[in-house]
């Protein structure tokens, strides 16, 4: 086990741009007031400055206990650790998964590093440097695609990379709040408020609406860039109703994301219109060859109640 420093925390860069996650100060102040008086039971994570910094360390993980520190005038007790770039930014990001209920837009930041982390690992195993050249999930950057479908995308090859990477179980990675749904969800609200705006999320953190995943799922659902971000700013101004914000960014109702069902049935039936009549006569016996036993009785009767309304086609 690494030894536990005790440290001044002037000496530690906070490094507050390379930080993954959001800085709460009420937070950071509430950690330096306990630390005082009840001691720090959990050190932070820090390695070693860079030659020609300020500082004789620079931090890991912990901010908001260095923070806390500062103000409550106190040593700060720390366990150094080494590594790459990378590697420093998957420990930073692995333990604050792992160690907190994370908000809902804090949560997407640390999902999304975790994701980056064990793609930087499956890429450096198979000594490639692109995602592409893992022959993943190159759909994702396909023009045609929503911006939805290309989070779900991005989401799925995160799930196949943390598999590969960690030799992670569907159920492990349920069980670490990775699973498909949860990466959908916060990839959704990573990939369409926080990369695209990211000068709007730290005034937009504390507010309520921002505090629900289904909300801002909601905000990420808006198809228009613009709007979205329109709705986030007019919250940001004041008001603590998402419908309203939704209403005065002139957000009308939007159709659904299509759903495989409507997908499929919409190019076969786009692929049937551009049939030519005797094309489509030529197709019908293989079309009712496809079709299952148990579903030609339903076929059947929708024929019937097609011919009883419209006549039958000549």
């Amino acid at each position: 086990m690494n030894q536990v420093l005790s440290l001044d925390p002037f000496t530690i860069d906070p490094d507050e741009a390379g930080r993954i996650g959001l800085f709460f100060p009420a937070k950071a102040e509430a950690l330096g007031f306990l630390m005082q008086r009840d001691g720090q039971t959990d050190p932070i994570k820090v390695t070693k400055a860079p030659s020609g910094s300020n500082y004789e360390w620079k931090l890991v993980y912990g901010l908001h206990r260095l923070r806390g520190a500062l103000s409550a005038g106190i040593d700060v007790k720390a366990v150094a650790v080494e590594g790459s770039k990378a590697e420093l930014e998957a420990i930073q990001a692995s333990e604050n998964i792992n160690r907190r209920e994370l908000e809902p837009l804090e949560r997407a930041l640390f999902v999304h590093a975790v994701a980056s982390a064990a793609q930087w690992r499956v890429m450096n195993e198979h000594g490639v440097k692109s995602a592409q050249a893992l022959g993943g999930k190159a759909k994702a950057n396909k023009v045609q695609y929503s911006e939805i479908e290309k989070a779900d995308e991005i989401a799925e090859a995160a799930g196949d990379n943390l598999s590969l990477a960690y030799g992670w179980a569907n159920e492990a990675a349920e069980a670490l709040g990775l699973g498909k749904r949860d990466l959908q969800r916060s990839m959704r609200i990573h990939r369409l408020i926080i990369q695209p705006f990211p000068e709007l999320i730290d005034p937009f953190k504390d507010h309520p609406v921002a505090k629900v995943a289904d909300s801002l799922l909601k905000i990420a659902s808006i198809k228009d860039a613009l709007k979205r971000k329109r709705v986030i700013e007019i919250l940001i101004a004041g008001p603590n109703d998402l419908g309203f914000a939704m209403q005065s960014a002139g957000v009308t109702d939007q159709k659904p994301e299509p759903t495989p069902y409507t997908k499929f049935s919409s190019q076969m039936l786009g692929a049937w219109s551009r049939l030519g009549t005797a094309d489509k006569r030529r197709f019908i016996p293989d079309l009712a060859a496809a079709i299952p036993a148990g579903m030609r009785k339903t076929m059947r009767e929708e024929l019937d109640r097609l011919d009883s309304e419209q006549g039958t086609d000549a």
